[in-house]
């Protein structure tokens, strides 16, 4: 019996050996072990706990909340507060780490030996043999992979992984943009609150003058009236603002997965200056930044791989296994009285097989697949490509159509209606003009400085979806200017 356990504990160990051994078998044979890949992405896939993430910190050493400044620009602390409270929160965030640390737990699975097979076999009727009865027998076999497939799958996966890594950057962006022009809406709904407020006190005191004027008989009361329509008006126009503003609120609120009611307070405008936009530099950031268009990257790279996978299955996989077919001693006369010499003794077996790739038409599907594969994500590539160019020349655009506007408004418009509310007041007060007169120009100054506070709103949220755009901060200190 000692002689049958050592036996077996030897097989078994030799067999473990060769399962151990790599199913590599070119230069890139193993590359993803050895932590030489972009990100090291493999060391988090063995090293990294379950929850916290490894790509960015979320807490400080004192436990608190952290800034993710590389993921965005800001000069403004309230809005940083908001984004920092957003990228550390926001579900979907969460959501798209949880996938791509998913993914790179796909990388041993599929790049790993197959399982041994153990096989059991007891003989209902045992063979009958010279050296005796069979009484069971023990098998244990271990596929291996043709030497470059465990290779070229666990490459494919760390692309997904890549690609899933990409799409988990962008992810945070992504809900950046979403927090920035929540932001900048609720500026310009705040401005407009504290415009629309302003002009209302100053219908109020055009409704006292006109009153004074009636009452002494220089007016009419058909100006008072209008007047106090107007007044109507903004009253109106204030309770659509804060119904808006309700909505916006609660937007930037689940951003920051928030409860929707969660006060949001008063913002101040925001501070406009120059960005300094250069389309081809911005075209040549979104090229290297651009999180879409590496995952596409990783794509392409991962048909190489897929068309490198397909070419190996032209080649057979092994299997080799080893048996241990217990023998019983002979219990026969004739084998009581003339024993064999090897009677009782155990047979061992080395078994060795190979499946044949014979059916040519299956395998040469799998590589035109593969290379279609190929292309159509070389065709995604360049979709992304034209995608992003179209993003930063679309916000330049608007970048620059508000920021001109805003000149013009600032050093043109905004003057000249002040100038004429403050000339036509002075005539209605000494009655050559009527109230009618007064309200148009009332009208006018409202009408642009709302539309500055709008541009100033838009101005902003260009400069937002032009960071989106290219995948990296913007505009940067040096763009600023500061």
């Amino acid at each position: 019996m000692k002689t049958r356990i050592e036996k077996l504990v030897v097989l078994c160990s030799v067999l473990l050996l060769l399962a151990q051994t790599p199913a590599f078998g070119d230069d890139e044979q193993d590359r993803f072990r050895r932590g030489d890949t972009p990100e090291t992405l493999m060391d988090l896939a063995y090293e990294a706990p379950v929850s916290p993430s490894r790509i960015m910190a979320r807490t400080g050493e004192d436990g608190g909340m952290v800034e993710y400044g590389a993921f965005y620009y800001s000069d403004d602390e309230v809005l940083t507060r908001y984004v920092d409270a957003a990228i550390y929160a926001n579900p979907a965030i969460w959501e798209s780490e949880h996938r791509w640390r998913a993914a790179l737990q796909r990388i041993p699975q599929v790049s790993g030996m197959p399982d041994p097979m153990l096989t059991i076999m007891p003989f209902i009727s045992s063979p009958e043999t010279r050296v005796g009865p069979q009484e069971f027998a023990l098998g244990i076999s271990q596929e291996f992979p043709w030497f470059g497939k465990l290779d070229a799958r666990g490459e494919i996966a760390l692309r997904d992984a890549l690609a899933a890594a990409e799409q988990y950057q962008a992810q945070i962006r992504g809900i950046v943009v979403d927090v920035k022009r929540a932001y900048y809406d609720l500026t310009y709904l705040d401005e407009a609150l504290r415009i629309t407020a302003q002009d209302r006190e100053l219908l109020g005191y055009f409704e006292e003058m006109a009153e004074a004027r009636y009452s002494t008989g220089k007016g009419i009361q058909q100006a008072v009236i209008k007047i106090q329509a107007e007044i109507t008006r903004d009253d109106d126009r204030i309770y659509l603002l804060r119904r808006q503003r309700e909505s916006i609120a609660a937007n930037l609120n689940t951003l920051m997965d928030r409860i929707p009611d969660d006060p949001i307070p008063s913002l101040e405008a925001p501070t406009i200056s120059d960005a300094g936009m250069d389309l081809e530099e911005l075209y040549a950031a979104g090229r290297a930044n651009r999180h879409e268009l590496k995952a596409a990257e990783y794509m392409i790279e991962k048909g190489d791989q897929a068309i490198r996978l397909a070419r190996k299955e032209y080649y057979p996989n092994f299997n080799i296994g080893l048996n241990y077919i217990f023998v019983d001693d002979r219990e026969d006369e004739a084998g009581r009285l003339n024993s064999p010499e090897d009677n009782g003794q155990d047979v061992f077996g080395i078994m060795l097989g190979f499946n044949i790739p014979l059916w040519e038409g299956k395998n040469m599907s799998r590589v035109r697949g593969a290379t279609e594969l190929k292309y159509a994500n070389e065709r995604n590539y360049n979709k992304m490509e034209n995608a992003m160019e179209f993003s930063v020349r679309d916000g330049v655009l608007r970048a620059e159509t508000a920021l001109d506007q805003l000149k013009l408004y600032e050093k043109v418009l905004i003057p000249q209606a002040e100038l004429a509310l403050e000339s036509t007041e002075a005539a209605y007060a000494t009655g050559k003009l009527k109230a009618l007169d007064l309200i148009d120009s009332e009208r006018f100054l409202l009408k642009v400085r709302l539309a500055y506070a709008k541009l100033e709103s838009d101005y902003m949220k260009a400069l937002a979806d032009i960071e989106r755009a290219v995948g990296a901060a913007f505009p940067n200190s040096e763009d600023n200017g500061t």
